[in-house]
């Protein structure tokens, strides 16, 4: 295998329509598969481009077996399900990185578990070049860094444009959508109101409301109502309030109910907490 090229650090900025795309940490490297083996079934973090150069590459995306044979690329984004199935012999470039809209790694669309050949010959041409670059020319470490990140770049271009808008359409979404059910459950939580109130406030019933809440913030609904108000409660007894004060604050049905709760949270009595940001 070949050594992977310094890490870069910078990240590479590219808009289309109103989302900023930027690729981190770009990296190429080469592998030869001197047996076969099946490496074990794994989920993607990032987009990667496989190009096979000699024996073909063949894997598992999903439930789907891809064949490619040299002249394919192989293109796998992130959160694919994928398993190397070698048979020996074989040899391939790849390259990665991970896509983020903001913060978060953005999911490309429509070309996911394809097999594409459509850039190969550009893809394969960059390669050559990109291993023609090598010491002792005093100018090769950069110039292989930069070609990584054109790398990079020139695989992502085998995504349509539409992928990433309707890609960055939903993340946007999204974050509207979360932010209005973080600002609901907070209201919810200050008033001491329940699941149900928090799904009037919303509009939505009982199970509109679960989907959603599991959908944007990977929780129950009544979890995350829970942890809103046991987090406003260690601050209350911080400030120095009494357990059964806050229960009733938070509407806790009792303080023994409180009491328990908050134990279950943070593995301590409230009685234990009281006045303990005073010190």
């Amino acid at each position: 295998m070949a050594d992977h090229p310094p890490a870069i650090s910078r990240r590479q900025v590219l808009a289309r329509g109103s989302a900023a795309l930027s690729l981190h940490a770009p990296s190429a490297w080469e592998v030869t598969a001197g047996i076969g083996y099946r490496w074990p079934e794994h989920v993607h973090g990032e987009l990667e481009i496989i190009l096979p150069l000699a024996g073909g590459y063949r894997c598992r995306i999903g439930e789907r077996v891809v064949d490619a044979s040299v002249g394919q690329v192989v293109v796998l984004q992130p959160g694919d399900r994928h398993q190397d199935l070698l048979h020996g012999g074989e040899r391939w470039a790849a390259w990665g990185a991970k896509p983020l809209l903001g913060r978060r790694v953005l999911p490309l669309l429509a070309t996911s578990q394809r097999v594409r050949d459509d850039q190969e010959g550009r893809l394969r041409a960059a390669w050559d070049a990109l291993n023609r670059l090598s010491p002792p020319h005093p100018a090769a470490a950069l110039a292989r860094e930069a070609m990584v990140v054109s790398l990079c770049w020139q695989a992502l271009a085998l995504f349509p444009s539409a992928d990433f808008q309707e890609a960055a359409r939903r993340m946007m979404a999204d974050a509207s959508t979360r932010q209005r059910l973080r600002d609901a459950l907070r209201q919810t939580a200050d008033a001491g109101g329940s699941v149900a109130d928090l799904g009037r406030s919303l509009g939505l019933g009982a199970d509109a409301l679960r989907r959603r809440c599991h959908a944007l913030l990977g929780q129950a609904p009544a979890q995350a109502l829970a942890e809103l108000r046991l987090a406003e409660a260690r601050s209350q007894l911080r400030a120095g309030s009494s357990v059964t004060a806050v229960a009733e604050l938070l509407g806790f049905s009792t303080p023994f109910a409180f009491s328990r709760a908050y134990r279950g949270r943070f593995g301590l009595p409230p009685s234990r907490e009281r006045g303990a940001g005073n010190g």
